[in-house]
């Protein structure tokens, strides 16, 4: 892109910022609706067509929407959303008005786009990727790209707003229940010196899962962990000290082990976790009896992996242990899984995200190896073979400076598109 064009561009979208801030902000009555998925895509798809951009539904038993625009170029970019309102905010979906305006504005500028553009709204709610992984490999053909661009929550605690964040990969999460039984029923607490008890038996069972160290201990889980590049590593020395954040965010005294500064961003988005979500009686009680013994108990528990860590392995390994170590009647039950996925630092497109990141935003970027949570990726990257970038604004409501971090989210998609097509 030339100098005076990139000029051109930016003018442009700074002086109709205010359209887009409007078009963005007309999705919030949307939100509160029911049923609120239909009527945001309903939303999107009616701002594609004014853009002229083509709409697929592919399936008609899957929440699933395309969108392409073809101008005939060599490269073609990807862009994943996820629509769902049950799970985002209106801060979410600034970045589909983003993408919109960035197109908007490149094509009234120079009349054509120089890469083609594909588009993929997923409005499914399903813990795991099943619907999007069968939808995927369905479609495969349709969705052919030389890279994605998706977009994700995500926050660090950073205290310059300003400062944008790119992620080059996502934690898997694997979710299990344990369930034991000992009994058909509540029995009376009375006899608890001479008959089990199951919510003890499953504590017991469940405290040979994790040290008081948070090192986990179920045999082999770290095994197969990969390798972390060094240059992925020297961007986590760049990150601000999340402790402070974290603390008085959840009203907390400290960080586990006092983790702090890299050594708390390592572990946050480089080290597999497995947390307790719940842990209960589940037996129904005797309505005549005050204090019982629990017939069965349930606990559930996650597990955020990092890659390498397929979640089959990982559950299979559970198994093995609970058996190891006297637990045979503790079922273990998978909920759901995704796997965890990561781009190497050094592909061409994540050098092209970072390059067009730092020009639309005037900062470097924060890169994040992975997102402590987990994203939709695998899929995307394993059956397509797609390089993935996630890009992750900030929150647009309450950012002092949200319209000068809007105007920049639309410039870095400018920018994305200009990278692609000098792509050779």
């Amino acid at each position: 892109m030339t100098p005076s064009l990139q000029k051109r561009l930016f003018q442009y979208i700074d002086a109709h910022l205010l359209s887009y801030l409007r078009g963005w902000e007309n999705l919030s009555p949307l939100l509160g609706q029911s049923p609120g998925t239909e009527k945001i895509a309903a939303f999107i798809i009616a701002q594609w067509q004014r853009q002229g951009i083509t709409t697929h539904t592919l399936d008609s038993e899957a929440p699933f929407i395309c969108g392409e625009l073809r101008a005939g170029m060599p490269r073609t970019l990807l862009f994943y959303h996820y629509y769902h309102p049950k799970f985002h905010a209106l801060s979410y979906f600034a970045s589909v008005i983003a993408c919109l305006a960035a197109l908007e504005a490149y094509q009234s500028l120079t009349g054509t786009l120089p890469i083609n553009i594909l588009w993929l709204l997923d409005g499914s709610d399903t813990p795991d990727l099943s619907s999007l992984h069968s939808f995927v490999v369905r479609h495969r053909q349709q969705l052919q790209a030389d890279g994605c661009l998706l977009y994700g929550k995500y926050s660090i605690g950073q205290t310059d707003t300003r400062m944008p964040l790119l992620s080059l990969g996502t934690k898997g999460l694997l979710c299990v229940e344990l369930e034991t039984v000992t009994a058909p029923y509540s029995l009376p607490s009375m006899y608890g010196a001479v008959l089990p008890n199951a919510l003890w038996r499953l504590l017991w069972a469940v405290n040979t899962i994790k040290s008081a160290s948070e090192e986990i201990l179920i045999e082999g889980f770290y095994d197969s962990l990969a390798p972390v590049e060094d240059e992925a590593i020297e961007q986590l020395h760049r990150l601000p000290d999340s402790a402070p954040f974290l603390t008085q965010q959840y009203n907390v005294d400290q960080t586990l082990l006092g983790l702090q500064g890299f050594r708390l961003n390592y572990a946050q988005l480089l080290a597999p976790t497995c947390t307790i979500n719940e842990f209960n009686d589940v037996t129904l009680p005797l309505p005549s009896t005050l204090t019982t013994i629990p017939g069965q108990a349930r606990a559930r528990l996650d597990f955020h992996l990092v890659p390498d860590q397929e979640p089959d392995d990982i559950f299979a390994k559970l198994q093995r242990h609970l058996q190891m170590h006297g637990f045979g009647d503790v079922k273990a039950h998978r909920l759901s899984a995704t796997h965890p996925v990561y781009t190497s630092i050094t592909d061409p497109f994540v050098r092209k995200a970072i390059q067009a990141t730092t020009t639309a935003y005037g900062h470097t970027p924060y890169i994040l190896p992975l997102t402590a949570n987990s994203y939709p990726v695998y899929p995307l990257q394993q059956i397509l073979h797609l390089p993935v970038i996630m890009a992750l604004p900030g929150d647009y409501t309450s950012d002092i400076r949200y319209k000068e971090n809007f105007a920049a989210s639309i410039k870095q998609v400018v920018m994305m598109i200009e990278e692609l097509a000098l792509w050779n």
